[in-house]
C-alpha cells in the first residue's frame, strides 16, 4: 500500500552489507569495509566470504593476528576449504607461529590425502 514503509528482512540487510562492504573495499575505505563485513557477520555468522575478505583486509593493514583469527574461524567453519588452509598456513609462517604452522601443515596434508 502506498505510504507503507518497506522494512528489509535479515537476508536483504545481510546482502546489502556485503555489497556495501565490497564497494567500500574497492574504494580503499578499509575501516568502513571491515565494519560492514562485521555487520553482515552479525546477521549471519557463518558467511565464509565475509570471513575471508575480513582476513584479507586485516592482512593488507598489517594486522596479521586479526587476519589469523578470521582464518581460524573460517577453517573451523569450512574444514575442507583448501584455500582457507593455505591462507592460514601462510599467515602462521609470516607471523613466525611455528607450532601452529606445523599443526596446520599436518591437517592440510591429511585433508589433501583424503581428497585423492
Amino acid at each position: 500500500e502506498e505510504g507503507d514503509l518497506h522494512v528489509p528482512d535479515a537476508e536483504e540487510c545481510h546482502q546489502s552489507y556485503l555489497k556495501r562492504a565490497e564497494d567500500s573495499a574497492a574504494s580503499g575505505l578499509t575501516e568502513e569495509s571491515l565494519e560492514l563485513f562485521e555487520r553482515a557477520l552479525a546477521l549471519r555468522p557463518r558467511t565464509p566470504m565475509a570471513l575471508m575478505r575480513k582476513a584479507e583486509l586485516y592482512e593488507g593493514k598489517g594486522l596479521l593476528m586479526a587476519s589469523i583469527g578470521e582464518m581460524e574461524t573460517l577453517v573451523e567453519l569450512e574444514p575442507v576449504d583448501l584455500t582457507a588452509h593455505r591462507k592460514l598456513l601462510s599467515l602462521y609462517k609470516a607471523q613466525g607461529m611455528i607450532r601452529e604452522h606445523n599443526i596446520e601443515v599436518r591437517r592440510f596434508k591429511a585433508l589433501k590425502e583424503s581428497r585423492k
